[in-house]
């Protein structure tokens, strides 16, 4: 009986998973918008799957009425596209498989439906200094 819940619940856009501020959780690949891939020379690696993090406030991530995106940073294991404001965050690290990088510049919503495994959530600190990285990378704050 729940699962059947669950399907309608689903089928309106209404989803029933804990989300919250600094999850780590995979999304399908094609759904992330890297903008310079549309250029003649750009390309990227496609995977079937990538990790994101979840920056929106604890309200929208739990409001599942109300708010059917959120917003989240995702990430790349490539070293060599690091820009100033790419966030390291290491191997294990919110349930992350390999070093990666936050790519805050790259910052989007998704539709919590979307979401497809939560793989962990970043230790509070990081969790706050990636938020700061966030907000430099918008220009709140400086980074010198």
């Amino acid at each position: 009986m729940a699962g059947q819940f669950k399907e309608v619940f689903l089928r309106k856009g209404i989803i029933v998973l804990d989300i919250r501020p600094g999850d780590v959780w995979t999304v399908k690949d094609k759904i992330i918008n890297f903008p310079e891939e549309r250029l003649p020379e750009g390309s990227r690696e496609k995977h079937i799957y990538r990790t994101v993090v979840v920056v929106s406030r604890l309200d929208e991530c739990q409001d599942n009425i109300g708010y059917k995106s959120i917003t989240v940073i995702p990430t790349s294991t490539k070293c060599n596209i690091k820009s100033p404001t790419d966030f390291s965050l290491s191997q294990g690290m919110g349930g992350l498989k390999y070093d990666s990088y936050a790519r805050t510049r790259m910052v989007q919503p998704v539709l919590k439906t979307d979401l497809e495994k939560k793989v962990g959530s970043l230790p509070t600190e990081i969790f706050i200094s990636l938020k700061t990285m966030l907000l430099t990378h918008l220009d709140f704050l400086k980074n010198e």
